[in-house]
């Protein structure tokens, strides 16, 4: 692939949940449910109307917003809408601009991209994994294998030199600009069946849908890949895994795609399955230089995220004793996915993309 800046282009293949780091909106506090749509209010406008009105002397300073707003005025007084569903007190909300349109972080993409090149160099045996490698704790397990893979310092990370912006933002808060899903997490022995009870295990989730294009940029640095730079930072062995991201990421996603299909074919759940079919035609048809598909942030699932897909089975089952992730080998790992559910069917998987590049 060329060096420098390069235009790409995302497009959700699945629907996108990137965290907004705040708490989740609640039903009256946030936002008000009328018909069809749910109107997250702006709370500042809505205050200032309500002290003009003098409403606060009749119902109170802490009063919820229907108290405060009539239906009629929900819109008025709202950021942005979003669809209904049955039964709704919180939602996980998006991240978005200070405008409130919702976009993907370039750290998000950065990080898929990331794991893909572990994938890719632990496959291509550029170090071998044994027991010694893996941590004491879940969240530093990898720590050991990154710094030989990547750099021991963050002057001395390969992946300083590929840079990910922010995308834009979607242009304007339409209707379907983000979208409200029901994602539940299913897991069982011999079917996929979603846990009990609903409410611990359901989450309203505010997504990017699919079919949603979002443009961004991507550099890598010739500056740092000049010789002398990439001697001094050792980044001579490393630099063309950098430089060929886009079939690593491949790579990664067909791995991602054959598992899936063989776990969605032994646990019975056909929309799942047809998802991963188009999916794996879609890989197989793409310009592997200038596209790629990847699957990124919140509800994507141990495999997406780690590369355990890259361990053998000793490694594998080491790994899954050793911090308690499961009962043994006689068992599909992982068993639990986060899925969203249309009319309590399991529909599809979250957070695939494809990113073209031009």
């Amino acid at each position: 692939m060329a060096d420098g800046v390069l235009s790409a282009r995302i497009k959700t293949i699945s629907p996108v949940h990137i965290g907004s780091g705040r708490s989740d909106l609640i039903s009256n506090n946030d936002f008000a449910a009328e018909g069809s749509r749910i109107w997250v209010i702006d709370l500042e406008r809505m205050f200032e109307e309500a002290e003009r009105s003098g409403i606060f002397d009749k119902v109170g300073f802490d009063a919820p917003i229907n108290k405060l707003l009539g239906p009629d005025q929900y819109e008025k007084y709202s950021k942005y809408s979003l669809n209904n569903l049955p039964g709704i007190n919180s939602i996980v909300e998006q991240i978005k601009t200070a405008h409130s349109c919702p976009y993907i972080p370039g750290s998000s993409l950065k990080g898929a991209i990331r794991t893909a090149l572990a994938y890719a160099m632990v496959m291509d045996g550029v170090i071998k994994i044994q027991e010694g490698s893996i941590g004491d704790y879940p969240r530093t397990a990898g720590k050991s294998i990154e710094s030989k893979l990547f750099g021991y310092n963050a002057n001395e990370d390969v992946m300083r030199a590929l840079q990910v912006s922010d995308t834009e933002g979607v242009s304007s808060i339409s209707l379907d600009s983000v979208v409200l899903y029901s994602v539940r997490d299913r897991s069982g022995d011999q079917r996929l069946i979603p846990k009990e009870p609903r409410n611990n295990y359901t989450f309203a989730m505010e997504m990017i849908p699919e079919n949603t294009e979002l443009d961004l940029s991507i550099k890598i640095d010739n500056y740092l890949f000049s010789d002398k730079n990439s001697r001094e930072l050792n980044f001579d062995s490393k630099k063309d895994w950098v430089r060929n991201f886009p079939k690593h990421c491949n790579d990664f996603s067909q791995a991602i795609i054959d598992s899936e299909l063989r776990f969605h074919g032994k646990y019975h759940v056909p929309k799942m399955k047809a998802f991963y079919e188009m999916l794996d035609s879609q890989l197989k048809s793409l310009n592997r230089e200038k596209q790629f598909l990847l699957q990124i942030s919140w509800g994507t699932g141990w495999s997406s995220k780690t590369i355990g897909l890259a361990l053998d089975d000793d490694m594998f089952y080491y790994v899954i004793d050793k911090f308690r992730l499961d009962k043994g080998r006689n068992t599909v790992f992982p068993k639990t996915q986060r899925i969203i559910e249309r009319g309590n069917v399991a529909e599809m998987p979250l957070g695939w993309i494809r990113v073209d590049l031009s």
